[in-house]
């Protein structure tokens, strides 16, 4: 089974920007060959507070993530979330209201095109990076892997009780067979809504199903429950 990660945290503008120039540093400093075990150790551990778990993984291989160190991003590599401007222009939240439509409608390029625009000028929201996320997963044969885990941990890392981006969350560690991160997750999402959210026996029946394939005792469920909501 797999193990689940911490918990991503909230942060403060101030802390995330502190921690962001640090990580910049360990980067630059083990991109030049000048780091040692206790630097890597670090940085995984930066990489997992700010919610960038394939970056950790990365790390603890003693491997930087493409353009670390360089002061570039790799050609396609999604962004990771900034802090927004609260509240949101009225250009925005047009742009929300366009997204959300054409989700409605089921157009996911539309919906994409406006979150794009919603991403350039720096007013993502928790709700519109799960969104995208969502949106991104089905136009690409519904896989949470890739771009929108990134666009999960973005979400998260501006709301960690996000419920949308929680179930998200467990769905992708679903896919990607980490089932015990999924039980905890799915643990996050039931204590976030309660017992009585309108979904809470089919969260308890994901919650079952991958305790059962972590090695639990849990019954298992009808095939495709662990699927996001639509």
């Amino acid at each position: 089974a797999v193990s689940s990660g911490p918990p991503v945290t909230a942060t403060s503008g101030k802390t995330a920007s502190s921690m962001d120039s640090a990580v910049t540093g360990l980067e630059k400093r083990l991109a030049a060959g000048n780091g040692n075990d206790g630097d890597w150790d670090l940085l995984a551990k930066s990489y997992e507070f700010l919610g960038r778990a394939d970056a950790a993984a990365l790390a603890r291989q003693k491997h930087l993530p493409p353009g670390a160190g360089t002061g570039q991003t790799a050609a396609g590599a999604a962004p990771t979330a900034a802090l927004p401007a609260a509240p949101l222009s009225a250009a925005a939240t047009q742009l929300v209201a366009e997204a959300g439509a054409a989700r409605a409608r089921r157009d996911f390029s539309a919906a994409r095109a406006a979150y794009v625009k919603l991403v350039a000028r720096n007013e993502m929201t928790a709700d519109s990076w799960a969104d995208y996320a969502d949106v991104v997963a089905s136009s690409s044969g519904n896989s949470l892997v890739g771009v929108p885990a990134t666009y999960i941990q973005n979400a998260l890392r501006l709301d960690p009780q996000h419920a949308k981006a929680l179930w998200l969350q467990a769905s992708l560690q679903h896919e990607t067979r980490q089932y015990a991160a999924a039980v905890v997750s799915w643990q996050r999402l039931a204590a976030v809504l309660g017992s009585g959210a309108e979904d809470a026996r089919l969260i308890a029946a994901n919650l079952a199903e991958d305790q059962r394939l972590a090695g639990g005792a849990a019954p298992s469920m009808a095939p495709g429950a662990a699927s996001p909501a639509p």
